[in-house]
């Protein structure tokens, strides 16, 4: 590491921030991320980009670099208004917030940060009217967007940024670190509160939910017609994954911006055939149903969770009328099985379809 690179990172990892002004330290990390042009509400052009994020000058600041298109997409994908960019934002004691200075090829800019409702907002010096807001940090996910404030108040959005974090995945971990899969298209993360809305879309299709895998549920046919009772499912099953009952994942199609599904898996223990199985629950957008979407969803996901799961089968549900599922698992290489699952109360279930570990 040369001198320049210690003096500038070489900090320890203790901030030189205030605990409770240290509003980016959920960033610091590396991230990839959907960058979306926004038009009368509606998600246009989008663009692979990085963004990376580092304590500096001895743990006095931040800085990050904003890499749109990311490295790995600039030759192929160029843009003609890409940026590279870097950012300091320093705390400043007096103000309890920050300044900071934003330079990209051809632009400087300097910002003032405070915390406003739980997100942190970055105004432009020169336009008070233009904002950058930091909001949605959910430990491996976050949410950025730039705004104008419109005369009446309201908030415009010009552009946002729907971030993941990079990390090296641990399998054996999966209620300790959620693994994070991204196949290109698809991502799946673990769900969040903030995915309501996306998923009160999926949750209240009703072509969508006689497909849905209700079976031992207590009742549940998952079709959830409201903001507040969508919300309360998330925040079940992110109980259940602080818990270690099952992980939910949240499907994010990256060429829309938006959440169009959830897949469950958990391991299960029982005195049926369905023991020592990893049972993977798929809940999707009836736009979604289709042989071809189904299997680039399943496909990175299924070897790993022989692993995660500490399984030998996978097993889940492909009722007869979800043909392109059922066509989907087929080709997956899942075979349709005789037996019944038995549940909690003695009830007997069918359709499932099951894949041996290798």
């Amino acid at each position: 590491m040369s001198e320049f690179v210690k003096a500038l990172l070489g900090c320890q990892e203790a901030s030189k921030i205030p605990e409770q002004y240290d509003w980016f330290a959920p960033l610091l990390g590396d991230w990839e991320f959907d960058y979306y042009d926004v038009k009368d509400g509606r998600r246009g052009r989008h663009v692979e980009g990085e963004w990376l994020f580092r304590r500096a000058l001895d743990g006095t600041c931040i800085e990050d670099l904003f890499i749109c298109p990311s490295r790995e997409t600039r030759e192929s994908k160029p843009q003609p208004d890409g940026e590279y960019g870097a950012a300091i934002r320093m705390f400043n004691q007096e103000t309890e917030g920050y300044d900071m200075v934003y330079t990209t090829k051809g632009s400087m800019t300097r910002l003032e940060i405070q915390k406003e409702a739980g997100q942190v907002v970055c105004t432009l010096l020169h336009d008070t009217c233009a904002k950058w807001v930091f909001d949605r940090m959910a430990g491996d996910t976050f949410h950025w967007k730039n705004i104008t404030v419109m005369e009446d108040g309201h908030w415009r959005t010009n552009c946002e940024v729907f971030a993941v974090r990079k990390k090296a995945i641990d399998y054996g971990k999966v209620y300790e670190d959620c693994p994070i899969f991204s196949n290109g298209k698809y991502c799946l993360r673990l769900a969040e509160e903030a995915d309501g809305a996306d998923l009160l879309k999926v949750y209240s299709n009703e072509k969508a939910v006689p497909l849905f895998n209700s079976d031992n549920c207590h009742g549940d046919t998952f079709h959830y017609t409201s903001l507040e009772r969508m919300e309360e499912a998330i925040r079940y099953w992110l109980w259940e994954y602080k818990r270690k009952g099952f992980v939910r994942w949240s499907i994010f199609d990256r060429d829309i911006g938006a959440v169009i599904g959830t897949m469950e898996l958990f391991h299960r223990d029982a005195k049926d055939y369905f023991t020592d199985c990893g049972l993977l629950r798929l809940d999707l957008h009836s736009n979604y149903e289709k042989k071809e979407c189904i299997k680039e969803i399943l496909k990175p996901i299924i070897l790993p969770a022989f692993d995660m799961f500490s399984c030998e089968i996978l097993a889940t549900k492909g009722i007869p009328e979800a043909r392109e599922r059922v066509r989907a698992l087929e080709e997956l290489g899942f075979q349709k099985s005789s037996e019944m699952l038995l549940g909690h109360d003695g009830a007997k279930y069918d359709s499932y379809w099951t894949l041996q570990k290798e």
